[in-house]
């Protein structure tokens, strides 16, 4: 008798608390860091392996192919411009073994003041309960800025070869999405109690490990209609696996 297909979790959130705050300028740093020290805990954990869901290559060392390992994402829940969660997703889904992993990480460095973190929520994609960034909706607007991962080049006539515009459509196509309508977003990132919104351009974009493909360095900020709900995350263009280009659901749309 065949056995039904096991249903992996995909989706796991963390919380984070820091003595030293975690400005939401610096998401990429904070999803690096937390990579670095969730690698750290599998190698403890799994007599040296390194689970390539959670580290995006193979046993031979060569990038997986498709979107199926894991992205990082900091999150800034309460709008108060600090970094206070982290979403780990992966579409692949997360074994038993890897559970393991995600549920035993409590800090982000050995250090008295590393951040410390705990595993808040696992399962599906939809853990509305845990974070409000995740969820169903139709239309998704920029939580942290898109940088373009093809080089924006200008022809004669002022317009761009690779508008990002067209390189959101092709980075939708890529993920099975069906093209979105697509809108300037907010001028920046709205703080709590600050006057004036964060403006994009202070997001930290160089990665301190690795690198990917460096594109524009301008930062943009859209708002994204489908024609049919589609389920978060969602993150687009240069490193959107480590926190930048990400979306949120506006709620009731």
């Amino acid at each position: 008798m065949r056995r039904p297909q096991q249903i992996l979790p995909t989706t796991a959130v963390f919380a984070l608390r820091s003595r030293a705050p975690l400005h939401v300028e610096r998401t990429l740093f904070v999803a690096e860091r937390f990579r670095t020290a969730l690698l750290g805990r599998a190698g403890e954990i799994l007599n040296g392996a390194s689970p390539s869901v959670l580290s995006g290559h193979g046993a031979d060392g060569a990038p997986r192919r498709g979107h199926g390992h894991a992205c990082y994402l900091p999150v800034d829940s309460d709008g108060d411009g600090f970094v206070d969660q982290l979403i780990v997703h992966a579409p692949d889904g997360f074994e038993l073994e890897v559970q393991r992993v995600l549920s035993s990480l409590r800090r982000l460095g050995r250090s008295d003041d590393a951040p410390r973190v705990a595993l808040i929520g696992l399962g599906r994609e939809d853990l509305r309960d845990a974070t409000s960034t995740l969820g169903s909706a139709r239309v998704w607007e920029s939580a942290t800025p898109f940088f373009a991962p093809r080089h924006l080049k200008p022809r004669s006539d002022g317009s761009l070869k690779h508008p990002p515009e067209a390189q959101i459509r092709l980075l939708c196509r890529d993920l099975g999405l069906p093209e979105p309508a697509i809108e300037p977003g907010p001028r920046g990132l709205e703080i709590k109690g600050r006057d004036g919104d964060l403006p994009w351009y202070r997001f930290k974009r160089d990665r301190f490990r690795g690198g990917g493909d460096r594109g524009s360095r301008t930062a943009y900020s859209f708002r994204l209609t489908f024609p049919v709900e589609i389920r978060g995350p969602l993150a687009l263009g240069y490193a959107a696996h480590f926190g930048l280009g990400q979306f949120r659901p506006v709620r009731g749309s």
